[in-house]
C-alpha cells in the first residue's frame, strides 16, 4: 500500500515540477523574474524532486525512516 501511494504522489508531483520548470522558463525568456525570486523557484524545484527521490527510495517502511527522507538537507 505504501509503495503504491508513493509512486501515485511521485508521478503527481513530478508532473507539477516539470510544470512549474517551463512555467520558469517562460518567465526567464521574458525576463519577467527577479534574479533572487529565480534563484528561490530553483532552489524550491531542486529541492521538491530531491525530496520525492528520497521518499521514492525508503526501504524501511516506518514513520522515522519516511520523516527522514522528506527532511530538508
Amino acid at each position: 500500500m505504501y509503495v503504491a501511494t508513493v509512486r501515485s504522489t511521485q508521478h503527481i508531483l513530478n508532473n507539477l515540477l516539470n510544470q512549474l520548470q517551463l512555467a520558469f522558463l517562460d518567465l526567464e525568456k521574458e525576463h519577467c523574474m527577479e534574479s533572487e525570486t529565480r534563484k528561490l523557484l530553483e532552489k524550491s524545484i531542486r529541492e521538491g524532486k530531491e525530496q520525492v527521490e528520497r521518499l521514492s527510495s525508503v526501504s524501511e517502511i516506518s514513520g522515522e525512516s519516511i520523516e527522514e527522507s522528506v527532511r530538508p538537507r
